[in-house]
């Protein structure tokens, strides 16, 4: 289940990399009406069309996000960017305590179809972890990110 996950993931990101982008009026109702359900408050984002889904970039404050959904209207997930300041106080104690010579690098709240995290990126050296908690701020699980070969 977690190598589905990850190649889920990782084929998301592949294929966002080819996302053309378009103007709004291309994009279908179904997919602008998801929008608005999920996030009613965003106004203009930017369009970008991938394979299999549409993913619209969104600024909300000092936040940003994307939401990627199929053409059918179907959600797929809703990624927003925060600051480090903004996150809970349980989290940042554990992130002392247990990766005390890490930088934190990304910081992120990820609504999914598999669960809602808080999605954490951090380095030391060579050594780069994706940390996963849930927004209850328990720690879920870390993962070791896989450097690509050059």
């Amino acid at each position: 289940m977690k190598k589905l996950l990850l190649f889920c993931l990782c084929s998301m990101i592949f294929l966002s990399s080819f996302a053309q982008k378009i103007d709004k009026k291309l994009v279908p109702m179904t997919v602008k009406n998801t929008l608005l359900v999920k996030v009613n408050d965003t106004v203009n984002p930017l369009w970008e069309m991938g394979k299999d889904f549409y993913t619209a970039t969104l600024v909300k404050g000092e936040l940003k996000g994307a939401i990627q959904i199929k053409e059918n209207g179907e959600w797929i997930e809703t990624i927003w960017t925060i600051p480090f300041t903004t996150v809970p106080n349980k989290i940042k104690d554990h992130l002392q305590k247990t990766y005390p010579d890490y930088k934190v690098t990304s910081t992120s709240i990820q609504y999914r179809s598999d669960g809602n995290y808080y999605i954490f990126e951090i380095k030391k050296k060579k050594d780069i972890q994706t940390l996963y908690y849930n927004l209850l701020n328990e720690f879920i699980k870390a993962e070791p990110k896989i450097s690509q070969p050059k």
